[in-house]
């Protein structure tokens, strides 16, 4: 769980979700060696999530032994390291293999001159006092899962959540599966404002399934 000061909202809104996924869990499954074309698109998720060419080879090869990388094998990483990138802010899991997982927190960009845009997933937004159009994501070395949302956060304990849209499920070496809705659209006694994004992605040799998720509550936003 990633949590964001009143302040860290002015640079950032929400993430996805993040590569490995948060509470994702995965299966060995065949040695199948992987296709050149599902190699390659492998090797440029890892190279966005910065892991280094040496440890890309190291990690298809036990991948192409029928071995998932420990990012996607529910172990716990060994370090967590926090970044900004040029669309925002990036957590970063890094486990013991040197696989990754991580999740992205978009900036927040100076209030439109029009109309808010309500369908929008370039980015978040400050309009008429909601961040509007923000992504969460989530994102591993063969899949990503993201939605967009606007959200509201209050002084007075009524944060709110709106219009879960634009859901994506994507997996490079597979089929990938996704549903989203919005826990509870306004804070109260029972929690905060929450949305969340479940997903399930199968690559033959590994499936991983995990959820991304904003909660926001009084001035404080968080995502996992």
């Amino acid at each position: 769980m990633k949590m964001y000061s009143p302040f860290s909202m002015l640079f950032a809104t929400t993430v996805v979700a993040t590569v490995s996924l948060a509470g994702a869990s995965a299966a060995s499954a065949s040695t199948d060696v992987l296709t050149e074309s599902q190699e390659t698109a492998i090797r440029a998720k890892m190279t966005s999530g910065g892991i280094a060419s040496g440890t890309q080879d190291a990690l298809i090869e036990k991948i192409e032994a029928g071995i998932a990388p420990d990012s996607l094998s529910g172990k716990a990483p060994v370090e967590t390291v926090r970044e900004r990138t040029a669309t925002g802010v990036r957590t970063i899991d890094i486990f013991a293999d040197g696989s990754r997982s991580w999740t992205e927190i978009q900036t927040a960009s100076a209030k439109p001159t029009g109309p808010a845009p309500r369908s929008s997933i370039s980015g978040c937004q400050n309009a008429g006092g909601w961040k509007v159009g923000c992504r969460v994501g989530i994102y591993d070395i063969i899949s990503s899962a993201t939605f967009v949302i606007d959200y509201q956060t209050s002084s007075r304990g009524q944060a709110k959540v709106r219009d879960m849209r634009s859901l994506t499920c994507d997996n490079v070496a597979g089929s990938c599966t996704r549903s989203g809705s919005i826990k509870r659209a306004t804070q109260s006694s029972a929690g905060p404002a929450w949305a969340e994004l479940s997903y399930s992605a199968n690559a033959g040799w590994v499936t991983t399934k995990g959820a991304s998720g904003i909660r926001v509550s009084g001035t404080t936003v968080t995502t996992y």
